[in-house]
């Protein structure tokens, strides 16, 4: 559930690059809430809410002590999930405090890079953050993202990641692209190398978090990262079932619950 104080920075900590699209944007994002208002307290249910419908723009966020910009592109909902007061705001509070200069983040399903952006900034120059989306859309805005944010500490990956290494089909509908997925069906299909994060993340000593939402294939993702959940101290997983909290259980992880999101946390016990 948002609270009032957080529904009024969702508004006034982002802001468009000029007086018309501060505005158009503030309209939107206030349109979303009342709908989202609604049918939490009504219908008890997530509605899908209103994306860009105006000509592409720079966004400008506050977000505690960090400030960065993102491309908000026509017909996609990057308004929606860019802002990190609107969207998973549980998500962007714990990296927030628990990634430190110098740390390590991995974002797995990075989309336009709200997540890749946030760790970045905190991480500094002494960290790194490893940045994996393999959606041709969201590709082309995530380094868009990254070179208005001026961000030279991230390493990205336009590959998908599985189990194994290979070729993987991936669905997604253009107006959709956050649900990119290898299950079911969507008006746009594409190719991808897949590979795992053993094999990606070999040479990185430590991981402080890892963040993994991959639409349904998080559970594969997370089979081919055995070593690399070795070395990590926190895993946040889209997918919360008894699947994957059993697999990381297995390596030494102590599995809860982050409200009001529902993702899965894991801290390594020792």
């Amino acid at each position: 559930m948002m609270t009032f104080k957080r529904a009024l920075r969702s508004l006034t900590n982002v802001s468009g690059e000029n007086f018309k699209y501060d505005t158009l944007y503030k309209i939107v994002s206030l349109l979303n809430l009342v709908k989202k208002a609604s049918f939490n307290y009504i219908l008890h249910s997530t509605p899908n809410l209103i994306p860009w419908r105006f000509t592409n723009c720079i966004v400008k966020v506050r977000f505690n002590c960090a400030s960065f910009y993102f491309y908000c592109v026509k017909n996609k909902s990057f308004n929606v999930f860019m802002n990190p007061y609107f969207h998973e705001f549980d998500i962007s509070s714990f990296i927030f405090q628990h990634l430190k200069e110098g740390d390590t983040f991995v974002d797995v399903g990075a989309m336009g890079g709200l997540y890749t952006i946030i760790a970045s900034k905190i991480v500094g120059n002494k960290g790194h953050v490893f940045s994996v989306e393999p959606n041709p859309d969201n590709l082309f805005y995530l380094k868009k993202n990254i070179e208005l944010n001026n961000l030279r500490n991230v390493t990205l990956f336009p590959k998908a990641v599985g189990e194994k290494e290979g070729e993987i089909t991936l669905y997604y509908n253009k107006g959709k692209t956050e649900l990119t997925s290898a299950f079911g069906t969507g008006e746009s299909s594409f190719q991808s190398e897949m590979v795992t994060l053993d094999s990606i993340l070999e040479r990185v000593s430590t991981i402080r978090i890892l963040k993994v939402d991959t639409e349904g294939y998080d559970l594969k993702v997370l089979k081919g990262a055995t070593k690399t959940l070795e070395k990590t101290f926190y895993v946040i997983v889209e997918t919360n079932n008894e699947k994957i909290k059993n697999l990381l259980v297995a390596q030494n992880f102590k599995c809860e619950t982050i409200y009001p999101s529902n993702y899965l946390l894991a801290t390594r016990t020792f």
